[in-house]
């Protein structure tokens, strides 16, 4: 399951993810996401999610989607909090394509959500 919280304040779109998150409900989420009005900063919190679900070409599929929708959000930032070892790789995954695929803004992995929002609302 995919909870979704806007703040509209700090532009900022927080995606909550808990249990056995499958491709559908990920893609499902990015796409209401950009079919609306996308804020310049995410943050995926994948503290109560398990990966076991998401396969490698998954992964690649869900990148692919964001790659396809990314450019309405240029200049933005998209933070992955997973604090477990197997979401973290995948995270790291999502963060290696991006920097390959030349997404219009900036994706990194962190462990804890101090990290990302630090990272989020800094100024580099």
């Amino acid at each position: 399951m995919v909870e979704k919280v806007v703040d509209n304040r700090n532009d900022l779109t927080v995606f909550k993810c808990s249990s056995a998150l499958t491709e559908q409900e990920c893609l499902e989420a990015i796409r209401s996401f950009y079919k609306e009005s996308p804020t310049k900063f995410t943050l995926w919190q994948l503290d109560g999610f398990s990966a076991t679900n998401i396969s490698t070409d998954a992964l690649r599929r869900i990148y692919e989607t964001i790659r396809t929708l990314g450019n309405k959000r240029k200049g933005g930032k998209t933070a992955i909090v997973a604090p477990l070892d197997l979401e973290y790789g995948l995270g790291r995954m999502i963060q290696t394509w991006a920097g390959i695929g030349g997404l219009p803004y900036e994706t990194k992995v962190f462990r804890t959500p101090e990290e990302a929002g630090q990272w989020l609302f800094s100024k580099e």
